[in-house]
This record gives structure tokens, C-alpha cells and sequence, in this order.
């Protein structure tokens, strides 16, 4: 029992808080009866969720068990228990249902999903959930999370909250079932401290909840606007050489205009440019002398 006690342990799925105390309990025992005691309160100690009550068919066929697994049917099999044969042959009968996909190494964080840090990790013992202890909200303090017996019967904050809920309806119901109006009045006082406190929980629940909601799309956001900053960047298109702009004058003004040239080339510039248009004029609008224009052109030189 002290071997199944100390795995129990190292997988996080028993509730008993202080593990000394109960293995000299263990050793201290010297009666059938006392033995029968420990075996059952180590069984109560496992989640339900952390059992195989049944196998699955396949599985049930390979190992030959075809027996359903029931918590208090198990209990009055131990307290049935006539010598210790009885009790080691139920000891390795319960080992045998315990879920190892359940323990703690295997199981995932369910805020960050990840399995490393078991020595970070804690399971609820109500629902079998695991989180690692600065991914639970409230977070959990290193010295809290080290402190003796606290990770055997710890509750994460949804059952936390559940069960205060579950307390407050239960107590609310007793007080509706009282007729004879006997009621004390600072125990009313303190029902209703307490169910303000519960609405208060509930209200920065939802808070919470929209602003994780708000959270999240501002980080899509960020996300999304780093992508655009680590995008690589395209290079600028090369840069086309500008061209001089030379304007457009008809032949008469050129001519009256022969002795303000002081260059040749500038007479040539405006002589290409006035050939140029009345290509494109004789082009659109009389493409028949188009071959006599370009004949004139070439002998000109003006291409």
C-alpha cells in the first residue's frame, strides 16, 4: 500500500494531504479492521474521472475482466475482506482500473495545453482538470503551490465557485422548507453577505470573460500588424529617365523664329516633334498619304 500510495502521489491523483501521516498510520496497523479502514480510504482518495470503471470490449476480452468497477460496491467488498490475501488481491484489483492517461505527467495544462512541468502541475480533485500553477487563474503563488498537503485536495476556481453556488442553493432551500419562522437573524445577515458575495463572483466572471474576449482580438490584431512589419519589402521600381519636354510649335513659327536658334540641335528637337504630331494626325484622319510622310521623313533625317 505504501508503493501504491507513493505513485498515487507522483501522478497527482489522490486527495490524502499529509502522505506521512498516513503511511504510519499504514505501519502502525495491526488488525484486519484498521487495514480494511486505510484500504478504503485510499480508494475514496482517487477521482472518479482518474478510473476505468469499465473496459472496453476488446480490451475487456484480452484481459479477461469483464467486471464494472463501483466505488461503494468495491468499499463493501474490503469491509467483506476475511484475511490480508483478500484485501492484496482488491489492492491490485483497484490499481488495475486506474486510468494512467489520467495521471498528472500525461495529462495537458488546459490553459497552455502543453504536458512538460509536471513538477509545475496541479489536479483539480473535483474535476479532474490539470493546470499548471501560474497558468490557473487566480494564479497560484510558488509558496502556496509547495506548501504540505495543498496539492492533494485542491479545487481549481470553477469547482471553487460551483460548489459555494451548490452551498448557497442548498442553504437558500432550507430556509424556504423552515414554517416555524424561527430564523436567526445574523445567520440571515451572513446568507445574504454570503449570496452578495456569490453575485459579485458571478459579475466579475463575466467581466472577466468579455475583457479575455476583447483581449483576444486586440491580440489579432498586434499579430496581424507584426505580419505586416516583418513582410519583406519590395524593392522601389528603378526610376525611368526623364525626358526633356520640348514644345510643340508649327512650322511658320519656327520659321519666323530661324534667328533665335543658336544651336542646330534645338531646331532638330522641334522639327522631330512637329514631324512626330502630323504623323499622328495624318494617321488618324488620312492614313493614305501616310507612305509620302514617311518618305519625307526619312529623307529629312527627322525619324
Amino acid at each position: 500500500m505504501c508503493e501504491l500510495l507513493n505513485d498515487y502521489k507522483q501522478s497527482g491523483i489522490t486527495k490524502i494531504g499529509d502522505v506521512q501521516v498516513f503511511e504510519t498510520r499504514l505501519v502502525d496497523a495491526n488488525t484486519l479492521d484498521e487495514m480494511k479502514r486505510l484500504v478504503i480510504e485510499l480508494a475514496t482518495s482517487i477521482p472518479k474521472e482518474c478510473l476505468i470503471e469499465k473496459f472496453p470490449t476488446v480490451v475487456a476480452f484480452a484481459k479477461k475482466c469483464h467486471s464494472h468497477l463501483k466505488i461503494p460496491r468495491f468499499c463493501r467488498r474490503v469491509q467483506e475482506a476475511t484475511n490480508a490475501s483478500c484485501l492484496h488481491l482488491l489492492l491490485a484489483y483497484f490499481d488495475a482500473r486506474i486510468d494512467q492517461h489520467k495521471t498528472l505527467p500525461e495529462l495537458p495544462c488546459h490553459v497552455c495545453r502543453r504536458k512538460n512541468g509536471t513538477n509545475r502541475k496541479l489536479l483539480c480533485k473535483q474535476c479532474a482538470t490539470v493546470y499548471h500553477h501560474n497558468c490557473h487563474r487566480p494564479v497560484i503563488s510558488r509558496e502556496l503551490f509547495e506548501e504540505e498537503g495543498f496539492k492533494e485536495g485542491w479545487w481549481c476556481s470553477k469547482c471553487t465557485k460551483e460548489d459555494r453556488r451548490r452551498q448557497m442553493v442548498e442553504a437558500k432551500e432550507q430556509r424556504e422548507q423552515q414554517s416555524d419562522g424561527q430564523q436567526d437573524g445574523s445567520g440571515g445577515e451572513s446568507d445574504s453577505e454570503e449570496e452578495e458575495i456569490v453575485e459579485e463572483e458571478v459579475e466579475m466572471e463575466s467581466r472577466g470573460r468579455s475583457a479575455k474576449r476583447k483581449a483576444n482580438a486586440a491580440m489579432r490584431d498586434v499579430l496581424e500588424f507584426e505580419g505586416v512589419l516583418r513582410a519583406p519589402v519590395a524593392p522601389p521600381p528603378p526610376k525611368r529617365p526623364k525626358k526633356a519636354v520640348v514644345p510643340t510649335r508649327s512650322l511658320p513659327e519656327i520659321e519666323e523664329d530661324l534667328d533665335m536658334y543658336k544651336e542646330a540641335e534645338s531646331l532638330m528637337e522641334h522639327l522631330k516633334v512637329f514631324f512626330q504630331q502630323a504623323r499622328g494626325y495624318i494617321e488618324t484622319h488620312n492614313p493614305r498619304k501616310l507612305d509620302e510622310l514617311d518618305d519625307l521623313i526619312s529623307e529629312l533625317n527627322f525619324v
